[in-house]
């Protein structure tokens, strides 16, 4: 009887312990950092376009979102703990990758630390000629009916996401509402032709902002609020431009996805950074509607093969 009880025992641990094995198992998310994956680094990764803001976290490197994403598409490690970017490139990562059949081990977050709208900024010295055209709202159709005589300029939508931001906006105007596919794009890839081949360029300078203050090259430049502002402020253009709300709005959302199981910087320190910067920090809840990643890669898809 003794040797009975032993051998029940010793089963009875064999299967708690596999039923706790798979417990644990059940509970790691397949798409996002867990206790098994490697040890936390503390290093932090920013998106170029945030590169000023970043520049406050110790341990931070510095790489174009795009890069990232090329990256994490073919299975590749983040590299970091945390990659502070905007919200619409972990989403893209998340479906490249998906769509290739690799691994993604990165939180996708769906609440905002900072936010900013994008916004037009109007040269002073076209403001009277501009205004005329498209009334005191500009939008991408008045702009675009008026492309022969008001120069714009705006970012890469393939790398940047003030140019994503754009293009996404751009879609909306002509479409009437952001619900649209990529099936949609026989009509709109029109109009993005006549913005890309009509679209203001300058010999140097790596945004619109420092284009715009080398060059004074454009009538209209498209660009994060937060960013342009900071940007008046800087002698060479504190008289130059007048920030004009864009139609239809969009905004820019700040996120901190995480390939770690714990994080190196704090969402309170992060918060603060962006405040500083003039970004919205507080009661932001969920993120701003866009469209669907894989909508938001046929964009950029569109936008490279077209001449």
């Amino acid at each position: 009887m003794a040797l009975i009880v032993a051998i029940g025992l010793v089963v009875g641990a064999i299967v708690v312990r596999r039923a706790i094995d798979d417990d644990n198992a059940a509970a790691t998310s397949p798409g996002g950092p867990d206790s098994t994956g490697p040890a936390p680094t503390g290093k932090v990764l920013c998106a170029g376009d945030l590169a000023d803001i970043c520049s406050r976290f110790d341990d931070a490197t510095v790489e174009d979102p795009a890069a990232t994403v090329e990256r994490l598409a073919k299975g590749e490690a983040l590299g970091a703990d945390a990659w502070i970017v905007a919200a619409a490139w972990p989403q893209i990562a998340a479906e490249r990758a998906r769509s290739q059949g690799q691994p993604l081990a990165l939180t996708l977050p769906t609440t905002a630390i900072a936010r900013t709208p994008l916004s037009f900024f109007v040269n002073k010295a076209s403001v009277d000629s501009v205004r005329n055209k498209c009334g005191s709202t500009l939008d991408w159709k008045c702009l675009l009916l008026s492309a022969a005589s008001v120069r714009i300029d705006f970012e890469d939508p393939s790398t940047s996401t003030a140019g994503l931001l754009a293009v996404i906006q751009q879609a909306t105007a002509l479409y009437g509402s952001g619900d649209f596919g990529s099936n949609d794009f026989r009509v709109f890839d029109r109009e993005l032709a006549q913005f890309k081949s009509g679209r203001a360029t300058a010999p140097s300078g790596d945004t619109v902002f420092e284009r715009f203050g080398l060059f004074t090259h454009a009538d209209v430049l498209s660009g994060l609020s937060a960013v342009g502002n900071q940007q008046l402020q800087r002698a060479q253009l504190h008289d130059k431009l007048v920030v004009a709300a864009a139609s239809p709005p969009i905004a820019a959302d700040v996120v901190v996805a995480l390939a770690a199981s714990t994080s190196p910087v704090k969402s309170a320190d992060v918060r603060e950074a962006f405040a500083d910067a003039g970004w919205e920090t507080k009661d932001l809840g969920s993120l701003s509607a866009l469209p669907s990643a894989d909508v938001m890669i046929a964009l950029q898809a569109l936008w490279k093969g077209l001449r």
